[in-house]
């Protein structure tokens, strides 16, 4: 099967680490670092999303298929809701009824996927790229990516005029890595 594209469709209404937290782990008191503290968390958290495959806020996603999603494990985790599933039938879209199929645990700690309920099987439809959207929502707060986010934004904020938000910082890699290192999805475990 062909993953053709995953798409963010809601973006987190909450940040993973608020910034009454924030200023408790830098010590800042002045409202004046709020935006630049928010700025900060942003880029952490994706930074950190992106390079586990764990989403740490609760987030809307499609992900449009070739085919029906048979033994697909999810490249983004923790999967909490699979929403609907689409697929052309005739040019038209149709949806999947939920009774069909259910969110299951794949291989390894954190993969997941669709599986089947017992009897069900997959409808025909149109035989063509991009015939099955899957929407769904992931995300979900944990200790071990939030401490990342601190230590990331505690550091350049610290080092703010000689750091660039984004990057991990030499003195604190080994740090970082042993903390995402616990939460990261396989991402090519299709």
């Amino acid at each position: 099967m062909h993953r053709t594209r995953l798409d963010l469709i809601t973006d987190a209404a909450q940040p993973a680490v608020s910034v009454v937290a924030l200023k408790d782990q830098v010590g800042a008191v002045d409202a004046l670092f709020d935006t630049i503290l928010e700025s900060f968390e942003v880029s952490a958290r994706e930074m950190i999303e992106n390079s586990t495959g764990q989403i740490l806020t609760d987030k809307e996603f499609e992900i449009t298929l070739d085919d029906f999603p048979m033994g697909y494990r999810f490249p983004i985790g923790p999967v909490t809701e699979i929403l609907e599933i689409k697929y052309l039938l005739g040019g038209e879209w149709a949806t999947l009824p939920d009774r069909f199929y259910r969110l299951g645990r794949g291989g390894g700690r954190i993969a997941q996927e669709i599986i089947l309920n017992h009897g069900e099987s997959y409808p025909q439809k149109d035989n063509q790229k991009e015939s099955v959207i899957i929407r769904f929502r992931a995300g979900k707060s944990n200790a071990r990516g939030n401490q990342a986010i601190k230590l990331l934004v505690g550091t350049w904020f610290e080092n703010r005029e000689s750091v660039i938000a984004g990057k991990v910082p030499f003195v604190i890699q080994h740090a970082y890595e042993d903390l995402i290192s616990s939460i990261s999805i396989n991402r090519f475990a299709q």
